[in-house]
């Protein structure tokens, strides 16, 4: 069992609020390595005054957003109508995914793209 299986809210809330903590306060939105994130033209990024602001905005903008826990091929697949827009891009060398991208993923990518319905 996982450490949040069985343990109820109130195990998950301390967990998700330093979850919400180091996003707010760590360079780049990494969830692991996190450095933490400075600025000399700025004041802090975390206010607790305005954290129901902030979970409010994330809400609002992740309100339409559909989370798939899919390979990208999958997903094309499942989402593919003349009306859906993909953005597929090259991960640019980062390696922080877990997940091996070969040149072959590119071209089956590009191969995909051409067939497609979707804009």
């Amino acid at each position: 069992m996982g450490a949040d299986e069985g343990a109820g809210d109130s195990h998950r809330y301390p967990a998700g609020a330093r979850f919400f903590y180091l996003q707010k306060t760590s360079f780049g939105g990494r969830t692991e390595g996190q450095t933490f994130g400075t600025s000399t033209t700025g004041g802090p990024r975390f206010n607790l005054l305005r954290v129901e602001e902030d979970l409010s905005m994330a809400h609002l903008r992740l309100a339409s957003v559909v989370i798939e826990h899919l390979d990208w091929h999958d997903v094309v697949e499942k989402y593919d109508r003349p009306h859906t827009l993909f953005f597929m891009t090259r991960l640019l060398g980062y390696r922080g995914y877990g997940v091996e991208f070969g040149r072959q993923e590119y071209d089956a990518m590009a191969s995909l793209a051409r067939s497609i319905r979707a804009r």
